[in-house]
């Protein structure tokens, strides 16, 4: 106590009493997304004394990284706190869905062919061993075209909100393949001829056909078959449908050979009578066409007594083939003489004294050449002795060297202007 002079003072004592501070602590809501890491718990405290104690308390909430989706709790456990009287408020923490974002791949195939699977990417990745259940979808249909690929059943659980990002499945043309068949080998006929049958697969479009010729036959190509001989190929081609591509076969070679013409040649038979005869004859197509003026009998042509072997030949053209071939022509010995002379000349045969010669002597009226045939008694020709030149009013004599056997024979001999036939005897 002071100086108080004045004073006679009693004192009593007394107490100051210091109550606890009012105080409040509210933890904050909070939230974040499934499967990320829990946030740092917080709490709002209000009527702490400046400079005074701190509050002691802690938070914690049940929710896990990987707790569901929901609303939980966080909660304030006080520590000691002898200054204050506090009063706590509980908060909560929600979890909510996490977002992924699906993208399906586009997706192609052929015509025919079984689907591709249909797949996706997925961004961000999922938590923990989430997985994805379910699959995608496409729209129906086998055609060509673009077809919807959709989510379908594809799906995660409740923990998660998918954003669906579609695709395209194209379906594209399967391809087509032809192959001519038929012959390969053609006869002209005069008609139009070639391959005109094919096998194929794919499309169910028309089917057309191309010939032209090939090597050194001239024919352009055309949806017509050729007709005349030669070398050819032909392509088929198959058009496209709404599934399928076109194709287009490998050439195809193939040959119209020249046909064989029909051909009648007629030979002569006849007596001499000092004019020049000639085989007849035909030759015909196979359409019938008259091909005549290519048969050649030529060498058919004869004016004097003989058997002759003779040749015709048929020369063909670009449809046909050449040919050729033999036949018996004859001109037989006339019964005496047979002359265009007024005055027939006179042929006397005898035989070289002591000799086996023959000898033909007479003297023509007119130039040329002279053939003497000898026959023996059965009509067989035996000594030919052709190509003898005689000048006109000259005697001439034509001689057989041969040395003939004893008995009777028949000869002939023949020019231009003449035929003179007889008979002579070999007696020694």
């Amino acid at each position: 106590m002071g100086s108080n002079p004045n004073y006679s003072i009693t004192k009593t004592d007394n107490t100051l009493t210091i109550n606890t501070k009012a105080a409040t602590i509210t933890t904050n809501h909070l939230s974040k997304t499934y499967g990320d890491d829990n946030p740092t718990l917080t709490a709002t405290i209000n009527g702490i004394v400046t400079g005074g104690d701190a509050v002691n308390y802690s938070l914690a909430t049940t929710a896990v990284k990987l707790s569901d989706v929901g609303d939980y709790p966080i909660s304030i456990t006080l520590g000691s706190n002898p200054n204050y009287s506090i009063t706590k408020t509980d908060n909560t923490l929600t979890i909510t869905t996490k977002s992924i974002s699906v993208t399906a791949n586009a997706q192609s195939k052929t015509h025919g062919d079984p689907d591709p699977a249909l797949t996706f990417t997925n961004a961000p990745e999922l938590a923990g061993s989430d997985t994805f259940s379910g699959s995608l979808v496409r729209d129906a249909g086998e055609s060509v075209g673009s077809y919807a690929i959709r989510q379908g059943s594809l799906t995660l659980s409740s923990n998660y909100s998918i954003i669906f990002t579609g695709a395209m499945l194209t379906i594209t043309s399967a391809t087509s393949a032809i192959t001519v068949t038929g012959v390969n080998s053609y006869t002209y006929n005069g008609s139009p001829q070639g391959p005109s049958t094919s096998t194929h697969t794919g499309s169910t479009g028309a089917i057309s056909y191309a010939y032209k010729g090939t090597g050194s036959t001239s024919y352009s190509e055309s949806s017509t078959p050729p007709t005349n001989a030669g070398t050819y190929q032909v392509v088929a081609t198959l058009a496209a449908d709404e599934n399928y591509s076109g194709a287009s076969s490998v050439p195809f070679n193939f040959t119209i050979s020249k046909a064989n013409a029909t051909i009648s040649v007629v030979p002569y038979d006849v007596k001499f009578d000092n004019n020049e005869h000639i085989a007849t004859g035909t030759a015909t197509g196979v359409v019938g066409e008259d091909l005549s003026s290519w048969l050649d009998l030529s060498l058919t042509r004869h004016t004097t007594v003989d058997t002759y072997t003779d040749t015709w030949s048929f020369a063909g053209n670009s449809n046909y083939n050449s040919d050729s071939g033999t036949i018996t022509d004859r001109i037989n010995l006339p019964t005496g003489i047979i002359t265009t002379e007024a005055q027939p000349m006179k042929v006397i045969v005898y035989q070289t004294p002591g000799s086996s010669v023959v000898n033909f002597k007479f003297t023509p009226k007119h130039s040329g050449k002279v053939t003497v045939v000898i026959y023996n008694t059965t009509g067989s020709e035996i000594i030919r002795l052709a190509n003898n030149e005689a000048t006109a009013d000259q005697e001439t004599i034509i001689q057989c060297f041969s040395s003939l056997p004893l008995g009777l024979y028949t000869y002939r001999l023949a020019c231009e202007t003449y035929y003179y036939s007889g008979k002579f005897i070999i007696s020694r």
